[in-house]
């Protein structure tokens, strides 16, 4: 062997050992594989595997959550209105969604939207007054079915009714209640007051934004105008000064005839004025601080009693301290006289 040269020995076993091995690993697998098939041929059909088990499980629960997903939408025109109309009030969706020029983007109304497009534009009346301009909602069909007489709606709103809303089949009186005279039982007022807390948050939140996009709108447009037309923006802005002045202005005058009036009212009547009222509430007011003062300083010296008769021991002793010291220094003055008149 040469100098430098690497010698290669074989593995223990000679050196076709492994490929020995492979083979009988494979053999021993189809041997396994075999068995257990004609295990499972005597057995005859068995128990489905748990996988077996899990897919038509989770084709149903997938089933049930896209129908859950698609009943879940505040009502048909809610993809209409997000996408042609998204920051307008409710009172002004139908007319926006009717009219394609005021699209803000291209939008195709479902024939679904197309019905409850309809129903607002025959019931906008009996939305506004009867509803709390429920526009466009969730509660908008239940509200004018189920919360309103239906004798107080429009013939046209009536009509419209008909074939726009598809009423759900009625419980079983056990199962609501008992009913009053309007035909609405207990659970029907609670989701009508339920109904009308959420639809004030609601419209709360709606004139919020509404608010916050006009004012973003206007600063807008007076940045434009400032660039613009410097002269157009100053007028613009001291006609805006001028308004608020005079709204404030009619504000103070309306509180000055309320208070006349009220003073009027009060002669008219008999009463005293209105200022006594106040002195005599002020003395009441005095009196209530005088009072709670001394059921403060009652409960400090129920509290600290211990300390206040120390204080009191400390400020005896240092008053007759007091009054004795002229008394001491004239016994000092006899006794020097003494002293004096025994050295001579």
């Amino acid at each position: 062997m040469a100098q430098g040269a690497i010698a290669l020995h074989p593995p223990p076993g000679g050196p076709c050992r492994g490929p020995r091995v492979r083979g009988t690993r494979e053999r021993r697998a189809r041997g396994l594989r075999a068995a257990m098939a004609l295990r499972a041929s005597r057995r005859g059909p068995g128990p489905a595997r748990p996988m077996e088990l899990l897919q038509p499980t989770a084709l149903l629960v997938g089933l049930w959550l896209l129908v859950v997903a698609a009943g879940d939408a505040e009502h048909p025109c809610e993809a209409e209105v997000a996408s042609a109309c998204p920051d307008r009030p409710g009172s002004e969706v139908a007319r926006c969604l009717k009219d394609p020029t005021e699209h803000e983007r291209p939008t195709v109304i479902s024939s679904d939207c197309t019905d409850f497009l309809a129903l607002h534009l025959a019931c906008a009346e009996a939305l506004s007054q009867h509803c709390e301009e429920a526009f466009f909602s969730r509660d908008t069909a239940l509200c004018l079915t189920s919360w309103v007489d239906q004798d107080t709606l429009p013939p046209k709103c009536r009509a419209v009714m008909r074939w726009a809303i598809q009423r759900e089949e009625e419980e079983e009186e056990a199962d609501e209640g008992p009913t009053d005279e309007l035909g609405m039982s207990a659970k029907d007022y609670e989701e009508k007051r339920a109904w009308q807390a959420r639809h004030k948050a609601e419209r709360s939140a709606a004139i919020e934004r509404m608010s916050g996009a006009q004012r973003e709108k206007k600063l807008k447009e007076l940045e434009r105008l400032k660039e613009e037309d410097p002269e157009e923006y100053k007028r613009v802005i001291a006609e805006e000064e001028r308004r608020q002045k005079d709204m404030e202005e009619q504000l103070k005058r309306d509180r000055k005839l309320a208070a006349a009036l009220e003073r009027k009212r009060r002669e008219d009547l008999g009463l005293p004025p209105e200022d006594q009222d106040g002195a005599g509430k002020s003395k009441g007011r005095r009196r209530k601080s005088k009072l709670s003062w001394f059921s403060w300083a009652k409960a400090w010296v129920k509290a600290n009693w211990l300390a206040l008769v120390l204080g009191i021991i400390l400020l005896a002793y240092l008053f007759f301290n007091v009054l004795n010291i002229p008394e001491m220094l004239g016994c000092r003055n006899e006794d020097s006289d003494e002293e004096d008149s025994k050295d001579e």
